[in-house]
């Protein structure tokens, strides 16, 4: 008796103190939001070209690419876009099952000559009230173990974009064909 009930002391001390491993989340420094941002340089290229290059880059990546699109202005070369996708929970299985929540976030690029800048920001769960994305960090909280899932899957979307924009706003090489 005593030696079960000093197993179950220390698997509940154990459990208490096993910390969830969270996705190395980026925030803002001063609005403590969820932020991946990055000014990338393309020299040699107007702002023209680079807001062109954007245009075509958010119309071939996401499903349905009008409605995303929140603000484009031509004069200011930027986009505004507001994305949404699902999450899904994950048991200790693998095994993925939809969570019935949809994860907000909004874009913005900005182009200017010889470089633009993207901002994937005001992340928050699709809510009938804002309901912001932050809280999942808390790593005491006592959903941790499924806010951790749901933040890799934010982490990788917004890896993907990322990737993508950048590959697609480097210009295709101009094939030259000799005589």
């Amino acid at each position: 008796m005593k030696n079960t009930f000093i197993l179950a002391f220390l698997a509940i001390t154990l459990q208490m103190q096993a910390q969830v491993s969270l996705p190395n989340i980026p925030t803002d420094r001063e609005s403590k939001l969820i932020t991946y941002s990055d000014v990338v340089n393309q020299t040699g290229v107007d702002a023209s070209e680079l807001f062109k290059r954007a245009n075509e880059r958010y119309s071939k990546f996401y499903n349905n690419p009008t409605e995303k699109l929140r603000k484009k202005d031509e004069e200011n070369k930027s986009l505004e876009l507001f994305v949404r996708f699902k999450l899904f929970n994950i048991d200790k299985k693998g095994v993925k099952t939809d969570s019935g929540e949809l994860m907000q976030y909004t874009l913005n690029i900005a182009c200017k000559d010889g470089k633009y800048r993207y901002e994937f920001t005001k992340f928050n769960l699709k809510a009938a009230s804002y309901k912001p994305a932050e809280p999942l960090l808390d790593k005491n909280s006592p959903s941790a173990d499924r806010n951790a899932i749901w933040l890799k899957q934010v982490d990788e979307e917004i890896k993907k974009v990322i990737d993508d924009l950048e590959k697609g706003m480097i210009a295709a090489p101009i094939i030259v064909t000799g005589k």
